[in-house]
């Protein structure tokens, strides 16, 4: 009897143990890894190298996915920052080329730091290909990884707005065929968190570039579905308060200069947008350029009487409406401490 009690199976809670022991292993594996990445200036073969075992190992331990595709990203962005502001000013978003391979879009500008961010694009797109191709039977998986990819989003990408290619892996999974829970649960965050005064002022102000540039820019979405999203769009922010409300009126006219032949199919929607914009008070708070776009197409339209219409381009590159935002490294410095501060004043 008392060798029985010796040797009797161990109780239930004890697996609750091991996983919690699993997770904390987890962890330190996921710490060591982001330890050992190699600094963002060494050169392209080693960071091919490791962003490649990386992700075969997210391919392989699905437990661990999630951590080793955010540390993916979150070095991914490091190296992005670096890219000067000369190379930003060529990023121009192809919108015919959503469907294709973004990467052959990144690979036209040319520099170490530019070729090492494509490398790196090209290896998530590889390792998005692959877990969609295997989850593609599976409603599950799909919206397992799809909820995934939004928390990277709003915990790396998000916070990191004015970067120059980041914003190709969120293009690469819209656009992706057969995942058209990404696009409806991502949409849906913009529109809900834009619309929450809960949230911080700077955070609403780039979930509308976002929406705006998503919408403006993007040939995958159904006209059916920008309709029904621009509808929630205007019920939600037509009684923004007055610091946001410029934001709104500015994403409003980026989207009807590129989807003004769409929304002209959509009769309600198209008149609540062009009587909102060709308001006086409403015209002065959008951006010169973008005013004088948005004027030369309402014009286009016969919208504002028998005027002389100019030939004008959209000269915007990706989320442009952010322009005056911080960069990351000036949100680097802006945290420096006060303490800091004061021994370079005593040093003076």
């Amino acid at each position: 009897f008392f060798f029985f009690l010796m040797i009797r199976r161990p109780p239930r809670s004890t697996h609750c143990i091991s996983s919690a022991a699993s997770d904390v292993y987890k962890r330190q594996i996921l710490d060591k890894l982001f330890e050992k990445f190699p600094y963002k200036r060494l050169p392209l073969e080693q960071q091919y190298y490791y962003f490649k075992l990386m992700l075969t190992i997210a391919g392989r331990c699905t437990s661990m996915e999630e951590g080793i595709v955010s540390l993916c990203v979150e070095k991914l962005l490091l190296i992005d920052a670096d890219v000067k502001t000369y190379w930003r000013s060529k990023v121009v978003f192809d919108a015919e080329a959503v469907g294709e391979r973004l990467g052959k879009a990144v690979r036209k500008v040319y520099g170490d730091t530019e070729n090492k961010v494509s490398t790196v694009l090209e290896l998530l797109f590889d390792y998005f290909d692959k877990r969609l191709e295997a989850s593609m039977n599976c409603e599950s998986e799909l919206e397992e990884f799809a909820d995934m990819m939004l928390k990277i989003f709003e915990e790396e990408i998000l916070p990191s707005y004015k970067t120059n290619y980041i914003q190709y892996v969120l293009l690469y999974l819209l656009a992706a065929p057969g995942f058209g829970i990404f696009q409806e649960k991502f949409i849906s965050l913009l529109l809900i968190q834009s619309a929450d005064q809960k949230v911080f002022h700077e955070k609403r102000v780039v979930l509308l570039s976002y929406f705006a540039s998503i919408i403006g820019l993007s040939t995958f979405l159904s006209p059916q579905f920008i309709a029904e999203a621009l509808r929630i769009y205007i019920a939600d922010h037509s009684n923004d308060s007055k610091a946001l409300y410029p934001y709104f009126a500015q994403s409003l006219a980026y989207i009807l200069c590129y989807k003004i032949d769409l929304l002209k199919e959509y009769a309600a929607i198209f008149k609540s947008v062009t009587n909102l914009l060709l308001d006086v008070e409403v015209l002065q708070m959008i951006e010169p350029n973008l005013r004088e776009c948005l004027l030369d197409t309402v014009r286009s339209e016969g919208l504002c009487g028998e005027v002389e219409k100019k030939e004008t381009t959209v000269a915007m590159y990706w989320f442009c409406l952010l322009y005056t935002s911080p960069s990351p490294r000036d949100r680097q410095k802006s945290r420096m401490p006060s303490s800091a501060c004061k021994k370079k004043k005593t040093n003076k």
